[in-house]
Parts: C-alpha cells; structure tokens; sequence
C-alpha cells in the first residue's frame, strides 16, 4: 500500500489522541469516539497481524506541523516509531519541495492478493475508489522523488 497524505496524518499512523482531535475538528465530530475507536481496530488488523502488509507513506510536511504540542508530541513519537517497522516506510516531503502534484489531495494505492491495483482518493465529501491509478502513479512518483530517504525523515521526527 502506498499512501500520500497532504494536510493530515495517515489514519493508520494516528494514536489515539491525535484522531480524536482531528475527527473532532470535523463534520464527524458528533461521532468523533465512534470513528476513533474504528480507527484504532484497523490500525491493529493492519499491523498486528502475523505478515503484516508493506506500507509506504508520504507525508507533507505541513502535517507535521498542525496541531497543538501536547497532541503532537506524543504523535511524532510514535510516527518514529512506526517509521523503524521493517513493513513501515515513512517518508517526509519537505516544505522545500515547493509546489507538487500531491497539492490536489491525498490518495492511496493499494496492490490486491491477485495482483491488481486499486486507488482510493478522499476529498472534503466523501472519498471514491478507482481503478484509472495511472494518474496516481504519476503523482506518486513526483512526491516520492522529492520526499525525505527514511533515515532522514527518522531524525526529522525525532527533531
């Protein structure tokens, strides 16, 4: 799974306090518990299964940056963290990267168990999967190119 993210964190990196305080910034704020402790449980099928997936992630650096520091403390600890997983690559792009392709919003790529792809892109309203990820690839090559190596993003975040 291949996963770029431009104003938040990915959910399945996100601790607990972290999703609460962005679900609760939001249009879901009502059911804000409800969508955390979801989150949480897909974060343990994902990673505390016995093979757990390859998963890269690229993450604007601007997320690195929003958000209060009792909440985001703790956050970058654990992206740390995770980061080191030998399934879990985490890559920072930097602020110095200037203007990218990945500025139209976040997407995933996902290889499935037969060996296709799929693609998964979110918006304000709702998110959609497609299988045209041709144009994501495009982008995913752009961001991934100028993205951090993950030694470095590990001592960005450990900073």
């Amino acid at each position: 799974m291949r996963w770029f993210e431009s104003a938040v964190l990915p959910g399945l990196l996100q601790t607990e306090a972290y999703a609460r305080a962005v679900l609760a910034s939001g249009p879901l704020m009502a059911d804000a518990d409800d969508h955390v402790e979801s989150r949480l449980r897909r974060q343990a099928a994902v990673f505390d299964r016995p093979r757990p997936p390859l998963t890269v992630f690229v993450i604007d650096e601007a997320a690195l940056r929003r958000g209060h520091p009792d909440v985001m403390g703790p956050q970058l600890d654990h992206l740390a963290t995770m980061a080191q997983r030998p399934n879990v690559m985490v890559h920072v792009l930097p602020l110095s990267a200037g203007l990218h392709p990945g500025q139209a919003g976040p997407f995933i790529i996902a290889t499935t168990p037969e060996g296709g792809e799929v693609g998964y892109l979110d918006d304000q309203s709702s998110g959609r999967i497609t299988n045209d990820v041709a144009p994501l690839w495009a982008v995913w090559d752009t961001v991934r190119s100028v993205a951090l190596p993950r030694d470095q993003t590990i001592d960005l975040l450990r900073a």
